[in-house]
């Protein structure tokens, strides 16, 4: 694809656009035929389904020309910089993406016998000129390719035209030639397309009304049991952008490893793996750059006030002094020190920044052991001076102290783990709760008006789990009010690191995730409904062929080849 281009300072009216691209759609049906036979493929092309596909049209198709093809955006000024730069990225990436893409759906042979022409643009229309990616941002869109107008996206905010841009990669299909895969870097990752000369693209006449189910939809990495070089984390978010993915949970540290190279606490890195295993500040910014122009933003986690150990070898004050006991696991940071707090509070307002966390972090909270604490002199010395009957009262008040820097000082809202609920810990009114444990404790929590994200059910280091049993949790499983319900954010897949390195990471989490992201996108009358169907399982093994194609390792469906070998 060329540059975006720009056409014209005035704004459009969207809401009016989107209203009269139905119209159009509608009105161009009443006197075109429509052929199911043609029509029938593009519906069971796109991962995660929409909401809703038709072909009002009838089976009519566009050719492209998927390297000369343009986003068209009329908005300027320099309150549109960051969407037109966002835009621009996309229009890069699709470039290679749709041809790469569409070798995973050469079935069919010869030309549709309806064509219109040669498209060469993609007229793109949005209201919103923020690019901060949160909890409230719309994510809805309505893709039209048109017999009459060509092929439109339009959405609220730019983060809608790109789950657009992919839902159109997905409906592309190449006739009369064939397209190859070759590897351009030496990692195996990224991935061109070589078309013989003869290869043509098309692409249906369609219409899409697509909107998330969930406004929180993830993938949990863990980067502390092992180092995850920087390309891999990249091609996880390509991964996570072909699904329609908008977190990437990043647990960072735990006790085995420390691997951010942190400037305002040097000291925390000596816990690396290696010296050269660390995340530097400009490793940070890039990824985080990176997942903002495929629409993902990184929640990092520090796990506190357990999971802490690899704190020690950098800053051994702030860990509590056990010497009867010998697993490194139960050490864990001493909440009775100053030190201990000056320490998170300059690792936190360092992070935020560097990882470009502007709504939510998530500060761990889980499986902390009070017995190392209950065995040092120093803890327990501070108690008997202090009146603490109870080991658990200094990580409440811990607990207390953290969720009040973040909200007050930093200004954004925690995630912790479930424990943190469970213990009756103190909790900030916006804290958010991260439910591991049991799938059925989501509702425990949002009945108490607090809000939960699931992960119980999506743990990928659970090998037994197929696809199957991922599809089928549903994160509003219970009898709730709406009220309720609403507060059911979203969840995540879980990719624990003891087992998984860089070797075997895409395979374990992909197609699997996959699954998971069809039910926090699709509606749930989709999703709830849905036996395991043949169609179901051709969908998904369709979209791991193109995550094959798109340079991630992802683990087969069933037997059988992608199209492309």
């Amino acid at each position: 694809m060329k540059r975006i281009l720009v056409v014209g300072a005035a704004r459009p009216v969207v809401v009016a656009m989107r209203a009269l691209l139905v119209l159009l759609v509608v009105a161009v049906a009443l006197f075109v035929s429509s052929d199911a036979g043609e029509a029938y493929n593009a519906a069971r092309a796109v991962w995660p389904r929409p909401r809703s596909i038709a072909h009002p049209e009838g089976a009519w198709f566009w050719r492209l020309h998927p390297a000369s093809l343009q986003v068209v955006f009329a908005q300027e000024g320099p309150h549109w910089d960051a969407v037109h730069e966002i835009l621009s990225q996309a229009e890069q990436r699709y470039a290679n993406l749709i041809p790469v893409a569409a070798t995973a759906r050469q079935e069919r042979e010869g030309v549709p016998g309806r064509v219109v022409g040669v498209a060469s643009q993609i007229h793109v229309s949005i209201m919103d000129p923020s690019t901060v990616l949160d909890l409230q941002t719309d994510e809805s869109y309505t893709l039209v390719v048109s017999l009459k107008t060509g092929i439109r996206v339009v959405a609220d905010t730019v983060f809608g035209v790109l789950r657009g841009l992919e839902t159109f990669a997905q409906l592309v299909e190449p006739r009369a030639g064939v397209v190859r895969l070759e590897r351009r870097t030496d990692d195996g990752a990224g991935v061109q397309a070589v078309m013989d000369p003869g290869t043509r693209f098309y692409v249906e006449c369609v219409q899409v009304d697509d909107a998330p189910a969930y406004p929180y939809r993830g993938i949990m990495i863990d980067t502390a049991r092992h180092y995850l070089p920087v390309p891999v984390i990249e091609r996880m978010l390509d991964a996570m952008e072909a699904n329609k993915l908008n977190v990437l949970h990043w647990h960072v540290s735990d006790d085995q490893s420390f691997p951010f190279q942190s400037r305002a606490l040097p000291e925390l890195a000596k816990a690396a793996w290696t010296p050269a295993m660390v995340y530097t500040h400009f490793d940070v910014h890039h990824l985080a750059q990176q997942a903002l122009f495929r629409g993902i933003r990184i929640v990092p986690e520090f796990d506190t006030p357990g999971h802490s150990a690899s704190f020690g070898p950098g800053y051994p004050n702030v860990i509590a002094q056990c010497p009867n006991v010998s697993d490194a696991g139960s050490f864990m940071l001493n909440p009775t020190k100053p030190e201990t707090r000056q320490v998170v509070s300059e690792l936190w307002t360092e992070a935020v920044r560097v990882f470009q966390a502007t709504e939510l972090v998530h500060v761990g909270g889980d499986e902390v052991d009070t017995t190392c604490l209950e065995h040092c002199d120093e803890v327990r010395d501070f108690m008997t001076a202090n009146n603490v009957s109870n080991a658990s009262d200094l990580i409440a008040d811990y607990h207390d102290f953290l969720q009040r820097f973040i909200s007050s000082d930093l200004q954004r809202t925690s995630i912790v783990w479930q424990e943190v609920f469970d213990d009756n810990l103190p909790m900030h009114e916006d804290t958010i709760v991260d439910v591991w444990q049991e799938t059925d404790d989501v509702e425990r929590v949002v009945r108490t008006g607090r809000r939960a994200i699931l992960s119980a059910c999506w743990y990928l280091d659970h090998l037994s789990d197929e696809w199957q049993d991922m599809y089928a949790c549903n994160p509003r499983a219970f009898n709730g009010t709406d009220d309720e319900y609403a507060r059911v954010i979203g969840g995540h897949s879980s990719m624990w690191g003891e087992r998984v390195d860089e070797n075997n990471i895409m395979s374990r989490s992909w197609p699997r995730t996959s699954a998971v992201a069809e039910r926090l996108w699709s509606p749930a009358s989709h999703t709830n409904n849905q036996s395991m169907s043949d169609e179901l399982e051709d969908r998904l093994d369709l979209q791991r062929c193109r995550l094959v194609a798109r340079g991630v390792a992802a683990s087969p469906v069933r037997p059988g080849i992608c199209a492309f070998e």
